[in-house]
């Protein structure tokens, strides 16, 4: 059974992304290391990349993908931790449609956002909501993120449901509070699903119970092929592939073969190649001694 690959999860609301990932742990066997691209909060859902393996060293890369979610704003009500499961802290009148629809436009392209106060940013070393929990007063300095895409696709007058594709960093909490003080009212997000992460779908996601090593375990060759910004992939044959997964590096006139187009020395970029079955053998950088291993996966 491999225990290196890349693994879709459809986190349910209620579990922490933490906790989501104790059946895929439980499946691999103890020693395999085990981690997600970026956490949701306990009250939403959706997708989960989870890295299995030595499929963890490339996490870093899917983490700065863009993310697309949908979510349900409650207009009216703020909690202090722009969540179901805070209190209530201040109310205000329902916002009117028009005002809504008008203010969505100042929510896209480039902005500043001020995230949450209950979120895992690190204020003077040590995390935001911790001392938020203290009763501390914590003043959360606003960052820049890029909305890519904002629509209300439904308004009943309490509540609204939005689609969003945002940078990595952005809070849709934080987006929900703004959007709802614009429209002249306060709110907070009553659901979140994420439904994107990258090339990386929710449609192609399992329940985490469900997860079984030889059906939901995947090479990923062709998601990391359409990551052209960070990696460059190739194939290699069965025997490469022995040989590569008993650490013996490809010639070099190969590899410059097969990544023909690639210029020397590109920051940021790593070289992928895969078994004709499309499991990652190794990944490799470039420098202008040549190739040299980053890592190289045994199973």
């Amino acid at each position: 059974m491999r225990s290196s690959g890349l693994i879709l999860i459809d986190k349910p609301e209620g579990v922490t992304s933490f906790g989501a990932l104790y059946p895929i742990k439980k499946r691999l066997g103890r020693g395999i290391k085990v981690g997600h691209t970026g956490t949701l909060d306990k009250f939403a859902s959706g997708l989960l990349v989870v890295c299995a393996g030595s499929y963890t060293r490339l996490a870093g890369f899917i983490t700065t993908e863009d993310k697309s979610y949908e979510a349900t704003i409650l207009f009216g009500s703020q909690t202090d931790t722009l969540d179901p499961e805070g209190r209530v802290i201040h109310q205000a009148p329902l916002p009117c449609r028009d005002k809504l629809f008008s203010v969505i436009h100042d929510f896209t392209g480039n902005i500043l956002q001020k995230p949450p106060l209950f979120s895992a940013l690190h204020v003077k070393g040590e995390r935001a909501y911790k001392r938020a929990l203290r009763g501390e007063a914590v003043e959360m300095v606003p960052r820049p993120v890029t909305i890519h895409n904002l629509e209300i696709t439904a308004f009943d007058g309490e509540k609204a449901v939005i689609r969003v594709t945002c940078s990595k960093g952005t809070y849709i909490r934080s987006l929900a509070r703004d959007l709802a003080l614009a429209a002249g009212s306060c709110g907070y997000l009553l659901s979140l699903r994420r439904t994107q992460l990258g090339r990386f779908a929710v449609c192609d996601a399992v329940a985490p119970e469900l997860f079984d090593p030889d059906r939901h375990l995947s090479g990923g060759y062709q998601w990391f092929s359409d990551m052209q910004e960070h990696f460059a992939v190739a194939r290699v044959d069965e025997l490469m592939h022995r040989r590569i997964t008993n650490g013996i590096m490809p010639p070099q006139t190969f590899l410059s073969k097969v990544f023909t187009n690639e210029e020397e020395g590109v920051s940021e970029r790593h070289y992928l190649l895969f078994s004709e079955e499309g499991a990652l053998a190794a990944s490799l950088n470039r420098s202008e001694k040549g190739f040299a291993f980053d890592f190289v996966v045994g199973t």
